[in-house]
C-alpha cells in the first residue's frame, strides 16, 4: 500500500509544472492562447478516449503493465516538453501522452484501490488516494515547480521526469501482476 501511494504521489508531483506553468511555457515559445487551448483540449480528448476503452485494456493487460507504461510515458512526456517546446509535432505527441499520464494511470489507480480495499473500505481508499496524489502530490508539485521555475524552466521539467522515473522504479520493484508484493 505504501508503494502504491508513493507512486501516486510521485506521479501527481511530476504533473506540478504541467498544471501550473504549461500554458505560460508554451506562450513563451510563441504559441497563441488559441493554440494553447486547443492543445489542452487535445489532451483531454485523449484522456476521454482512454477512459472509453479502458475496460478492454484491463482485460488484456495487467494493472502493473498499464501502470508502468503510464509512468514511462510520463518520463518521455516531460522530457519532450523540456527539450522540444518549439516543435509542434512533438508538443502534439506530448499532449496525446495525457491519455497515459492521467487517463490510464488514474483508471488503474482507481481499480487498484477497488481490488485492494474491498467493499467495506473502498470509500476510505479512494479518499486516501485522492488526498495523497492530487492533494499532497499535486500541491507539492505546484509549489516546488513554482520555486524552480524562475531558476530554470528546463530543470523543472527534468525533475518532473525524474519523479516519474522514481515512481516507475518503485512500481517495477514492488508491484506484481496481482497487485503490490
Amino acid at each position: 500500500v505504501l508503494a502504491f501511494f508513493s507512486v501516486c504521489f510521485l506521479m501527481q508531483l511530476s504533473h506540478g509544472p504541467y498544471y501550473t506553468f504549461y500554458s505560460l511555457y508554451l506562450e513563451g515559445y510563441g504559441f497563441s492562447r488559441s493554440h494553447i487551448g486547443l492543445l489542452w483540449a487535445l489532451g483531454v480528448a485523449a484522456e476521454v478516449l482512454v477512459f472509453l476503452f479502458m475496460h478492454k485494456l484491463l482485460q488484456r493487460y495487467s494493472l502493473r503493465a498499464i501502470l508502468i507504461f503510464s509512468l514511462l510515458v510520463s518520463v518521455c512526456r516531460w522530457l519532450l516538453i523540456a527539450l522540444f517546446p518549439q516543435q509542434l509535432l512533438l508538443v502534439l505527441i506530448a499532449q496525446l501522452g495525457h491519455a497515459a499520464t492521467f487517463g490510464s494511470f488514474h483508471a488503474v489507480a482507481v481499480e487498484w484501490v477497488r481490488r485492494t480495499f474491498g467493499e467495506g473500505h473502498q470509500g476510505q481508499g479512494q479518499a486516501l488516494y485522492s488526498a495523497v496524489s492530487f492533494g499532497a502530490g499535486g500541491a507539492l508539485g505546484a509549489v516546488g515547480s513554482g520555486f524552480l521555475w524562475s531558476y530554470s524552466q528546463s530543470l523543472t521539467w527534468f525533475l518532473a521526469s525524474a519523479a516519474s522515473i522514481l515512481a516507475a522504479l518503485i512500481a517495477y520493484r514492488y508491484f506484481s501482476d496481482e497487485g503490490v508484493s
